[in-house]
């Protein structure tokens, strides 16, 4: 996992320095686990279960709030 994230409006900080808990993945994370899809990348987190209940949309439960793919931000 990465130390410093990108958040948006907030800018690149170090996740030790933001006040609320973050998760930041590497672009060399990414590759070594070979994931296609932000699904199997998040199958490795124990925070995060899959809600999704069709093939057509994504949906994620992180820490008791739920969120969709278009709330998950890439560059």
């Amino acid at each position: 996992m990465s130390n410093t994230v990108t958040l948006g409006a907030l800018g690149e900080k170090k996740a030790l320095d933001v006040p609320f808990n973050i998760v930041g993945y590497t672009e060399a994370q990414i590759k070594n686990t070979q994931v296609s899809l932000l699904a199997d990348l998040l199958a490795n987190d124990p925070s995060v279960s899959n809600q999704t209940l069709s093939g057509v949309s994504s949906a994620w439960n992180v820490r008791g709030f739920k969120s969709q793919h278009q709330d998950a931000h890439h560059e």
